[in-house]
């Protein structure tokens, strides 16, 4: 699934990014930590899927105003900040 959204990215679109699979560790994080709290699966997969959605939207806004190196840039600020994110501490 990352490989294939990667190709949409960059084949469609040509935009390179350096912050796609922070996308993927908001959703990793958000399954592991729903199922630790005693959810089911089926809960923890449409949570993940809507807290997943909702960062996207968020990274949409300040990033697809631009191109080239400053879409660069500003993905890998993002993807800095969900690696440096106060959860990902609990894991």
């Amino acid at each position: 699934m990352f490989a294939l959204a990667l190709n949409v990215l960059v084949g469609y679109a040509g935009l390179v990014s350096l912050g796609h699979a922070g996308l993927f560790g908001i959703a990793g994080y958000t399954v592991g930590l729903m199922l630790e709290a005693g959810h089911g699966h089926l809960v923890a997969d449409l949570s993940a899927v809507g807290l997943t959605l909702v960062a996207s939207a968020i990274y949409a806004v300040l990033a697809l105003r631009s191109t080239g190196i400053g879409f660069l840039m500003i993905t890998l600020a993002l993807g800095q900040i969900v690696w440096g994110s106060p959860t990902a501490g609990r894991a």
